[in-house]
């Protein structure tokens, strides 16, 4: 892949969101949904991660932590079959990098996955919620991501295995709600694999 893609700050952001300028307003729009929801569940690890990468995951969370103390990975985490919000969204103002407390809740309860889905694309506060995410997102890669080293790479393999994990538990959703959860988890795992697939 392009190199600028690593070396350039300004590249950098551009790897997660290549469509930028070659797209339509409607698919620049979906497409930040996706990689949204995908950076919200950054620092989830799946079943099947190996031990050295779970630990290089740790190590990557305990980097961000230290970095920035209100910080912690992932954004939305999960109680049992619930998604949930588990604080703030970061954003940069006057006064350095703080919570945003604009949009949900520390501790709420977003739901299925389905719901976790329509928290970024249906709504009211979905456009608000969105760029909340992708504004957390831009600090990250542009003061974060170097400082990880391959402990991204880590992670975003641990986030692969995790929506595999999704994946195979959609599968078993009774009901004609399979079809769709397994959809999203799909499409979240395209971007996952090519995300992977630029850090080589």
């Amino acid at each position: 892949s392009d190199p600028r893609l690593v070396r350039e700050s300004g590249y950098r952001e551009k790897r997660w969101r290549p469509w930028a300028a070659t797209t339509s307003a409607q698919e620049q729009e979906a497409a930040g949904q996706t990689d949204a929801m995908l950076y919200a569940l950054l620092g989830h690890v799946g079943a099947d991660t190996n031990d050295d990468t779970v630990a290089a995951c740790d190590e990557a969370k305990a980097v961000v932590a230290k970095a920035f103390g209100d910080w912690s990975m992932p954004l939305v985490t999960r109680n049992k079959r619930s998604f949930v919000c588990a604080r703030y969204p970061m954003h940069e103002g006057p006064t350095g990098i703080s919570p945003n407390k604009k949009v949900w809740d520390a501790g709420d309860t977003i739901g299925s996955i389905g719901k976790f889905e329509a928290a970024f694309t249906t709504g009211d506060d979905a456009k608000a919620w969105t760029e909340a995410v992708l504004c957390e997102q831009a600090i990250f890669l542009a003061k974060l991501e170097r400082k990880l080293g391959n402990r991204y790479d880590a992670l975003l393999h641990g986030l692969h295995h995790y929506l595999d994990d999704l994946w195979d538990e959609a599968k078993g959703t009774p009901g004609e709600n399979a079809a769709s959860f397994m959809a999203t988890i799909e499409r979240l795992q395209a971007r996952a694999a090519q995300l992977l697939a630029d850090r080589k």
